[in-house]
């Protein structure tokens, strides 16, 4: 049980911080490539999902990273609060 209650926080500070503008950087390389990244294309703030440029971001590049960047910020949460856990137990355990 405190497996679980120590993975939701964690996900989601992990999910803000790291995984959310990975997921934008990501999104405009699937779009239009490193280059425009590099001339300053990014995703602008706001719905519907758009880049600073105009240009919509469609449905099926917008679920697959934002689905994408929530599930490895779970397992990454899981399997942090797993070793923390079986630390603990090792120490306890002498």
């Amino acid at each position: 049980m405190l497996l679980l209650a120590a993975v939701a926080p964690l996900s989601l500070v992990l999910f803000l911080t790291v995984m959310l503008p990975l997921r934008d950087r990501l999104l405009v390389y699937w779009l239009d490539g490193g280059e425009a990244y590099a001339a300053g294309l990014r995703v602008a703030t706001g719905k519907p999902t758009h880049l600073t440029d105009g240009q919509l971001v469609g449905i099926v590049p917008d679920l697959v990273t934002g689905l994408g960047g929530f599930a490895c910020a779970l397992v990454v949460s899981v399997l942090a609060a797993a070793g923390v856990y079986a630390a603990v137990r090792r120490c306890r355990a002498g």
